[in-house]
Parts: structure tokens; C-alpha cells; sequence
């Protein structure tokens, strides 16, 4: 019912003409990510003309939460490459939850969280 209701308002963003408000589009991509509907998360961060480093780690912090630690590092990668740096909060808010991830050997979870130190 929630992610309906999610979809109905994005909709509804989009009939008003607030396409191009990013802290709008940043709420429906955190929304999305949570209710693990990455795919339409990742619909609307390239819909955005210009994405911030709130975009890029909502995007990531949802791959990660996700378990799809690959993604996140290309995503991390990717956010480097045109620009965008992550700052103090961001660092930590990633460090934080990588550190939440359990302990294996699973090499994406290693190659992310060397990228983040």
C-alpha cells in the first residue's frame, strides 16, 4: 500500500512539473531504496539532470542495505569519476553501514569498504 501510494505521488511530481527538484527526486530515490525497488531507484537518479551527493549515496546506501555490494562499488566509483566527492557525513554514513555488513570474505564488501577509508 505504501509503495503505491509512493508511486501515486511521484505521478503526481511529475504532472505538477517538479521533475527538475532534486531534493524531491532524492526523497522518491530514498523512498524507493527502502522498499527495495531498486531498479525504479535507479530510473529516477538518471532522470535527474544533475545529481548531487545526496543522490549518489541514497543510490548506494541502497545497494548496499540491498546486499548488491558490486553495484554500490561501481556506483561509488562512478560518482567519483564525474566529480563528486563524498564528504565527512557521507563517509561516515557508509562506513557505518558497510561496518553493519556481517564478516565474509566476499570481495566486493572488501573492495567497497577500502574505497570508503
Amino acid at each position: 500500500k505504501d509503495v503505491q501510494r509512493g508511486r501515486e505521488l511521484y505521478m503526481e511530481i511529475i504532472f505538477k512539473g517538479y521533475e527538475n527538484d532534486l531534493p524531491i527526486y532524492n526523497s522518491l530515490l530514498f523512498m524507493y531504496s527502502k522498499c527495495c525497488l531498486l531498479t525504479e531507484a535507479h530510473s529516477i537518479f538518471v532522470r535527474v539532470q544533475i545529481q548531487d551527493v545526496v543522490s549518489w549515496t541514497t543510490l548506494i546506501a541502497g545497494y548496499v542495505d540491498n546486499g548488491l555490494y558490486m553495484i554500490a562499488l561501481k556506483c561509488f566509483e562512478e560518482m567519483q569519476e564525474v566529480g563528486k566527492r563524498k564528504n565527512n557525513v557521507i563517509q561516515r554514513n557508509l562506513q557505518w553501514k558497510i561496518s553493519m555488513l556481517t564478516q565474509s570474505n566476499d570481495k566486493a564488501k572488501v573492495q567497497l569498504k577500502c574505497h570508503m577509508q
